[in-house]
């Protein structure tokens, strides 16, 4: 009846191997009907249709300038001037998506748009927010916008197919295509293929398979809105609209109830099991167990010790798990790096509700800033994956008397390894059926014996300078073998996959090593990202399915005040909580159409900006609804963000 985070974490690691491989095969087939426009998992959402050809249900507007003609939609005319610009916008609201339409622009007025992440303004014609732009505009006057020395005829006109204008809000190109090189695709008095995508902050744009757009949006702007069509005020015109379609992307339809359950400092990570067996999952942060659903009721079981948040906390991990097969979930906490491991025993009903549990001290010495709870041996069971002593290794318990010490296995020699070393990762790199051990500085392969306690191999590769938090192998690119996903500093900037391209040469194949290449997510500049974003101190990382795509998504954000009101990077700054949807798509190029043609991308969402991230951060479906929801414990107190 009871369900532990463990438990549902080893189930999903199972169905990875299948599903990437299913996945990528479906990629291929795919991907000749995708050469002229992206393709990927996006593609499994379901894409509708604006437009039935034949009435204007689903939208609203100015119906004396829009009518239906021939199975499209026509915006203005061309018998008389046009007053002012008009706009007909669909009653439907999107946030993320891929928009896609034939459009015709006819008559000597000759320009038009499509408005995206709009809405209109209260009294009055006007539409604001994100315009696609269509038609031609005075070159003289373009020639200043985009910094042109060209001189222009007078009367001279400039091609805006695909330009990104910002509609009644800022009032200017944001940014556009050459004129030099959207003339030759602009098929003049005839249909054009016009393709918006939008993805949190960045937005791309197509004209006939020629991107003239990729922006990102470094202002805090409305992120949702209408979808209108535009016909601009002037001389006549026409625009004509078919087969208007559009794909909500994934990460658009997810959204968090964010609720605080305690503001005071307990402890650096959080987690979640049902601790008073009633089938419900309950929480636990730092002394406390909170009772669900509500999480409003909280029980202390051990003596509550609240810390400044100046300073550090005593408790840093928490896990769920019944050690004595009594029945009843118990709590196991590490804490500070270099001091204890400890087990309380949940006294069970009616006596949980409150008072000290049993403590059961089972290792003396954790090290290492991201210790691992997983099972490393292949038993079913899990076991602590740290540093002690200057080795990396696991903790074991007897399972016939867990309140007993707990036995260090080494796995590497003593290299002198201090407490306070960061990154640590348990997953099978070279997907030999084992698990292995990945740090900073490469990774160690488990050997098929344990047996004795045997030295790993240890292959070189450099994932970060100075050590993340928790490090995933994971098939990040679907192609069949897995990479690895880190943070590049726990107290800096960066974030980053590394994609395994195989042995390099006949000596790595004989020895096993792997080459990576470094693909960078984000950095300390918000233009080393793909979506414009920064933030330090990636302190906790989790790896779920957060849009339920069967890919696997980064959960993480901002460590606050990780060593105190001063210590921070970026000094101050908002404790930020995102989800980075991973998306794999078919690139449009040709020369990446040569090389296999998957590309991958991390899509920021912003979950919190008041939360961040301990040195744990858990993602899993915690009220049994089918959707990841995430919970926190760190300086800012204890919250949960339950996905609606």
């Amino acid at each position: 009846m009871r369900t532990s985070p463990f438990n549902i974490r080893i189930a999903g690691f199972t169905r990875r191997a299948f599903f990437c491989t299913a996945f990528f095969m479906m990629l291929m087939a795919h991907h000749s009907a995708a050469a002229q426009n992206s393709t990927d998992q996006h593609s499994l959402a379901q894409t509708r249709s604006l437009f039935d050809g034949k009435t204007l249900t689903g939208w609203e507007g100015t119906s004396d300038l829009f009518r239906i003609e021939n199975g499209a939609i026509v915006g203005g005319r061309l018998e008389d001037q046009i007053a002012s610009n008009a706009f007909l916008c669909s009653t439907d609201e999107f946030s993320d998506f891929e928009l896609r339409m034939m459009i015709r622009l006819d008559g000597p007025g000759d320009n038009a748009g499509v408005q995206f992440r709009s809405r209109r303004l209260e009294s009055h014609h006007e539409v604001s927010g994100y315009q696609a732009d269509v038609g031609t505009v005075s070159a003289s006057w373009f020639n200043e916008v985009i910094g042109s020395t060209s001189k222009a005829d007078e009367g001279e006109r400039s091609p805006v197919w695909g330009s990104l204008y910002d509609e009644s809000r800022r009032n200017r190109y944001l940014a556009w295509g050459m004129p030099e090189d959207v003339t030759p695709v602009v098929h003049v008095g005839g249909w054009n293929e016009l393709v918006v995508r939008a993805e949190g902050s960045r937005i791309r744009i197509w004209i006939n398979d020629l991107q003239t757009v990729d922006y990102i949006e470094q202002d805090h702007i409305p992120r949702s809105g209408s979808i209108c069509l535009q016909i601009h005020g002037g001389a006549p015109a026409e625009a004509w609209h078919r087969d208007i379609h559009v794909t909500e992307l994934p990460g658009s339809t997810i959204s968090f109830e964010s609720k605080r359950l305690d503001n005071v400092f307990y402890s650096e990570g959080a987690n979640y099991g049902d601790i008073d067996d009633d089938g419900i999952n309950d929480l636990v942060s730092g002394p406390y167990w909170y009772q669900g659903p509500e999480y409003g009721q909280r029980h202390a079981y051990y003596e509550p010790k609240p810390f400044d948040p100046a300073g550090y906390s005593d408790n840093f991990f928490a896990h769920v798990l019944d050690f004595n097969d009594d029945g009843f979930n118990d709590i196991l906490i590490i804490g500070f790096p270099g001091q204890v491991a400890t087990w309380y025993e949940n006294p069970g009903t009616p006596n949980a509700a409150s008072g000290n549990w049993a403590a059961h001290v089972v290792f003396d010495i954790v090290d290492n800033e991201s210790p691992w709870w997983t099972d490393i041996t292949g038993d079913g069971r899990p076991e602590i994956v740290a540093i002690t002593t200057g080795r990396y290794g696991y903790i074991e318990p007897d399972w016939s008397h867990p309140d007993m010490p707990w036995t260090f296995h080494p796995i590497s020699p003593d290299s002198g390894l201090q407490r306070f070393t960061h990154g640590l990762g348990v997953g099978d790199v070279n997907q030999d059926g084992r698990d292995d051990i990945m740090e900073r500085a490469g990774w160690w392969e488990q050997p098929p014996s344990l047996a004795g306690d045997p030295v790993w191999k240890f292959h070189e590769v450099n994932f970060s300078e100075r050590g993340g938090s928790q490090m995933y192998a994971y098939d990040v690119d679907g192609d069949g073998d897995n990479d690895v996903i880190t943070g590049l500093a726990a107290h800096g900037y960066g974030l980053a996959w590394y994609e395994n391209v195989g042995a390099s040469t006949e000596r790595d194949r004989t020895e096993g090593d792997l080459s990576f290449i470094q693909h960078i997510i984000m950095n300390e500049r918000p233009e080393e990202s793909a979506f414009g974003i920064a933030f330090a101190e990636l302190h906790a990382i989790d790896l779920i399915d957060m849009d339920g795509d069967g890919v696997k998504d980064i959960v993480t954000g901002k460590r606050w005040w990780s060593h105190g009101a001063q210590g921070d990077p970026d000094i101050n700054s908002k404790a930020w909580l995102y989800w980075f949807q991973t998306v794999r798509s078919v690139n449009r190029t040709s020369s990446a159409e040569a090389e296999g043609g998957i590309r991958v991308e991390f899509v920021p969402h912003l979950i919190d900006d008041n939360s961040g991230v301990g040195v744990q951060i858990i993602a899993g479906d915690i009220d049994g609804n089918g959707r990841p929801d995430i919970v926190v414990g760190n300086k800012t107190g204890t919250s949960i963000h339950m996905q609606r």
